[in-house]
């Protein structure tokens, strides 16, 4: 859709694989909670700090990312494989050095 933050591009930067994916949120401190879809998902937190404007991500269906903007423009973004294979790990447990402790939700 053009907008100029790149939350595309951030997306593909993220890494080529999961692992890459979970090393990337390690070099950026970001963790989050498993099975979360807003603001406590590891993704949505990384593009919320990441991308200009953004006020809210929700990953819907596991396959789309969905941003608002500051000023209510809303952008769907098809989740690169290598994110959705560690969203999917994540979930199951992997990375638990990547899971928000219970005291800072």
């Amino acid at each position: 859709m053009g907008y100029p933050n790149g939350a595309a591009k951030l997306l593909d930067d993220l890494g080529h694989d999961a692992d890459a994916v979970a090393n990337t949120l390690r070099s950026q401190e970001i963790k989050g909670i498993r099975n979360a879809v807003r603001q406590l998902n590891p993704i949505c937190r990384y593009i919320q700090k990441a991308a200009v404007g953004v006020t809210q991500a929700t990953i819907t269906s596991r396959e789309l990312l969905v941003l608002t903007y500051s000023d209510e423009r809303r952008q769907e973004l098809q989740l690169p494989a290598a994110v959705k294979d560690f969203l999917a790990a994540f979930d199951r447990g992997a990375y638990p050095d990547l899971i928000l402790p219970p005291e800072a939700v």
